[in-house]
């Protein structure tokens, strides 16, 4: 990658990372591999980017299967949400954001940071 793109990908994390509600943010390929993060320490990136690629990937095929497509991929845990979008046929981008965390507050902010790295990732 080129030290221009990996620093508009770190500019990205630590606006988003700026965000109160958010707890972890990751850029991943839709294959599994990391791009860039900043998690907690206690979570394994590569293993949280396979994880979640895998995620999206079988949301994807369910809405394509019902002639749909999926805006955003949602998992409840007990300490927060997960949230993955699609950021073009390249990339994903994964927060981890907090219990209280109202998800619709936050959507524009994230789809405005979901369209930067599909700018990246052109």
């Amino acid at each position: 990658m080129k030290t221009a793109e990996a620093e508009e990908l770190e500019k990205i994390l630590t606006s988003l990372q700026n965000i109160s509600e958010i707890e972890g943010v990751a850029i991943v390929t839709r294959n599994g591999n990391l791009i860039s993060s900043n998690l907690p320490r206690d979570i394994d990136g590569q293993k949280f980017a396979a994880m979640s690629a895998s995620m999206v990937g079988a949301s994807e095929t369910a809405a394509a299967l019902m002639k749909s497509f999926a805006k955003r991929i949602i998992v409840e845990i007990e300490r927060g949400k997960i949230l993955a979008l699609g950021a073009g046929p390249k990339a994903i981008l994964v927060v981890s954001i907090k219990e209280n965390a109202n998800i619709e507050d936050l959507t524009p902010e994230l789809e405005k940071y979901r369209k930067d790295v599909m700018k990246i990732f052109r």
